[in-house]
């Protein structure tokens, strides 16, 4: 949550407890009283207790429903989708040109895919063929002036790399 809009919701929750206090007070202090007479001390120690009453129901009320928002929010968090993390490395291949003899190393992007723990019985390798690609990889130069569309082969169950 932003600094601001907790800053006002707390703000908004604090003058919501203050008025609930009050306007109990308030109500066993003057309840009994006619108008226009003043309240005398039995009544004013009347309101003092139950103001302090009101305020320890506010304070309960705001740590139970603090405990209630935080489960509700982790239960929440464990039900978001997590997608597969990928971590990629550049590694040095070995390369056979069709007709030569000597193979030569070339640098080749590997893709090394994670699950992040969410779903027990996920797998990380079962990735769907898109007219022979497991999958379409596009990547954007950081100056966004180049621009690759790569399709990863499959290394092992848990890898992929491209060279193209």
């Amino acid at each position: 949550m932003k600094p601001v809009v907790r800053g006002v919701l707390i703000a908004f929750m604090l003058l919501l407890s203050i008025g609930f206090v009050v306007i109990v007070a308030a109500l066993f202090r003057e309840a009994r009283l006619e108008p226009g007479i003043a309240a005398g001390p039995d009544a004013r120690r009347r309101g003092r207790i139950a103001g302090a009453a009101a305020a320890i129901v506010a304070a309960v009320s705001i740590s139970l429903g603090n405990y209630w928002w935080t489960a509700e929010a982790s239960t929440y968090a464990g039900y978001i989708y997590k997608p597969l993390q990928m971590t990629p490395s550049i590694i040095s291949v070995p390369r056979v040109a069709s007709g030569a003899s000597r193979s030569r190393i070339s640098p080749a992007l590997q893709l090394s895919i994670h699950d992040p723990g969410w779903i027990f019985t996920r797998r990380v390798d079962d990735f769907v063929p898109d007219h022979d690609h497991l999958m379409h990889l596009f990547v954007v130069s950081p100056d966004l002036d180049r621009f690759w569309h790569l399709h990863p082969t499959a290394a092992d169950s848990s890898a992929s790399s491209s060279g193209r």
